[in-house]
């Protein structure tokens, strides 16, 4: 989780924290590795480095950049942990793809790069190779006689836009996707890769589903925007501002909903930023979620029982606030030495146990 300059490594079972404190300045972008032992961060600074590191030790592995401006807003890595994609918040929203030949990111190095689009990006993923690499484009798409197409490496989506990368030696290619009659071309918020499939979610609370470049299907998942998607092999998830995760099997039949406002703890703002899931052990069916907030909120939900358990939460601010979700106070207890309070830009109040390491109270 990323707080301010930190990135916090949070232990469930032990309550504990670990935190990597490499970066200079507030964090901006955060993406695990697949096999979750590896780490990259990025920042917003007017040169922002991305840093590799190790989830466990928390050592730092690898810095790349400075490249990108402004700072970083998106990272996505790929499947073999081998590759990262960037995507900074200068006036062309660069696109750059790093690798190490090695796998240990010490000998990392800056591949390819490529403007990315004039408008704003909000989401990065590597595709599937199996399915979209050399040779896997729908021969529909490719003019008669063309050469072999290289595949599409990953995607990336913001405004009014979803792309398709092709990686060719140091040259990055994009192509946009095709939205033929499906639905209507819109601000894309999120995306991730299952299988032969992009899944993305639209500003309108669809879901479209890309095969190739051409958007095959939508479907309609959520009253409001669908801020996160997430996909393995046997299910979809999406979440919503409307404070909605909904669970989707492999065909996009809907399963189950889980609304926010049940948990025992509920949010200061049901506004869902990020879903991720947990699988059992043979890593082929969801058993948990891991669900953030607007308001800074991060609960665990069991797909099964639909149980909300709240994990950490703190202080925040909304984009529209023009704050940074500052602490702006603090006092400690005057006869108790294991109490303390704080308050921010959230406009609330909190009181916190050192020896619990946990929220007591809270008032707005």
């Amino acid at each position: 989780l990323p707080s301010a300059c930190l990135c916090v490594v949070y232990s469930k079972q032990t309550h504990e924290q670990k935190f990597f404190a490499g970066h200079r300045a507030e964090v901006s972008a955060i993406s695990v590795s697949p096999d979750g032992r590896l780490v990259a961060s990025g920042e917003r600074s007017a040169r922002p480095m991305v840093r590799v590191w190790d989830a466990v030790t928390c050592q730092e592995l690898a810095v790349l950049g400075p490249f990108h401006r402004q700072g970083i807003s998106c990272i996505a890595w790929a499947a073999d942990g081998k590759s990262v994609a960037t995507v900074g918040k200068d006036i062309e929203h660069s696109v750059a793809v790093w690798t190490t030949p090695s796998g240990g990111w010490n000998d990392a190095r800056k591949a390819a790069y490529s403007p990315g689009d004039p408008q704003a990006v909000y989401f990065c993923s590597f595709l599937d190779q199996r399915f979209w690499g050399p040779g896997q484009v729908q021969p529909q798409l490719l003019a008669e006689n063309a050469p072999k197409h290289p595949g599409y490496l990953f995607a990336t989506g913001g405004i009014d836009h979803v792309k398709f990368w092709s990686l060719e030696g140091r040259t990055l290619t994009a192509e946009r996707g095709l939205w033929g009659g499906q639905g209507k071309v819109q601000p894309i918020l999120c995306g991730a890769a299952c299988g032969p499939r992009l899944i993305t979610g639209g500003a309108s609370g669809h879901m479209y589903v890309w095969r190739g470049r051409r958007c095959d299907r939508m479907v309609r998942a959520h009253e409001a925007a669908v801020t996160a998607v997430w996909a393995c092999a046997t299910a979809i998830v999406s979440a919503s501002k409307d404070g909605f995760v909904k669970l989707f099997n492999e065909k996009l039949e809907h399963l189950r909903a889980y609304g926010i406002h049940e948990a025992s703890v509920p949010p200061v703002l049901p506004n869902i930023k990020s879903v991720c899931g947990g699988l059992d052990k043979a890593g082929k069916h969801v058993v948990k979620l891991l669900v953030t907030t607007e308001s800074s909120e991060c609960y665990e939900l069991a797909k099964d029982s639909g149980s909300w358990t709240l994990l950490a939460e703190g202080h925040f601010s909304k984009a529209q606030d023009g704050a940074n979700g500052e602490v702006w106070a603090l006092a400690a207890h005057p006869t108790k030495p294991d109490i303390f309070a704080t308050a921010g830009d959230d406009c609330t109040v909190r009181v916190w146990s050192i020896s619990q390491g946990r929220l007591l109270r809270k008032a707005k």
